[in-house]
């Protein structure tokens, strides 16, 4: 039997808590309007590779995690 394909994706360690006061510094009006992504590629980064549990999302801050699916969407924007 031939071992298994290695494949050229892999996972990166995740570490850290979500930052939740830098998610909601982000100027989301900016990053649109200037199509500057910068910030938002560090903001990504920062979420993507967290440690996230269900513990992580304040449920009193829903206005946050909203921000933060905002984020996410505008990722995958394409000009």
């Amino acid at each position: 039997m031939d071992p298994p394909a290695r494949s050229m994706y892999y996972f990166r360690q995740r570490s850290g808590r979500l930052d939740w006061r830098r998610i909601g510094r982000v100027d989301l009006d900016r990053v649109v309007r200037t199509g500057d992504i910068a910030e938002l590629q560090d903001v990504l980064d920062a979420a993507v590779f967290s440690d996230v549990d269900p513990r992580s999302f304040p449920l009193e801050r829903s206005d946050l995690v909203a921000r933060l699916v905002y984020i996410l969407q505008l990722s995958r924007c394409r000009r």
